[in-house]
């Protein structure tokens, strides 16, 4: 966590003022990456990997701690790698051993905001 910046953008009003949100960004050959850490009360308490490359924006991968979960952390995140890359994510992993029984639940939720 070298290079973390503090993400203030238009999708901060959607967590609570005791949860902040940091990123780290990278570069590889052909892929740009995002490091996502949410904090709360100052333990870590959920982190992302988002990944933008010719086949568009996706998400490796994606972990919250339980009592954390259903409070729309996984949600916002992927708001928030869409609004900092500019474009929306896809879901790579559907119909994948790769992709979680909580991932698939996460992409066929009703009304869902990203993607």
């Amino acid at each position: 966590m070298l290079n973390m910046v503090e993400y203030k953008g238009k999708y901060s009003d959607l967590f609570d003022p005791d949860y902040s949100i940091h990123y780290e960004s990278r570069r590889g050959h052909g892929f740009e990456g995002k490091d996502f850490f949410v904090i709360f009360n100052g333990a870590k308490i959920a982190e992302a990997e988002f990944v933008k490359s010719k086949s568009g924006l996706h998400c490796n991968n994606i972990e919250v701690l339980e009592e954390h979960r259903r409070k729309g952390i996984a949600n916002s995140l992927y708001l928030i790698a869409e609004e900092l890359f500019d474009c929306k994510a896809k879901n790579v992993w559907k119909g994948t051993r790769s992709q979680s029984r909580l991932g698939a639940k996460l992409w066929s939720q009703k009304n869902r905001p990203f993607g």
